[in-house]
């Protein structure tokens, strides 16, 4: 699983009720930054801007635009 977190460019997490989540923990781990929703303990180690970025729901269509937003512009996650 390092390999593959190691050679994306992002990770897109999208639970619903996850308590904690540490799949994108591991991602950062391995400098993979994540677009995520701002649900359960994902709020707590997710830094908008910095090591990924919140998204207001889970609509497909919203994470469509922020996949293409950070592909097009990657700058934006240090």
């Amino acid at each position: 699983m390092i390999l593959l977190l190691e050679t994306n460019f992002v990770m897109i997490y999208a639970p619903l009720l996850e308590a904690f989540g540490f799949d994108p923990l591991e991602a950062n781990a391995c400098g993979t930054p994540v677009i995520t929703i701002a649900e359960g303990g994902i709020r707590e180690t997710i830094i908008n801007g910095s090591n990924g970025f919140f998204l207001g729901d889970d609509n497909p269509v919203i994470i469509g635009q922020a996949i293409t937003k950070f592909l097009k512009h990657p700058e934006l996650v240090d």
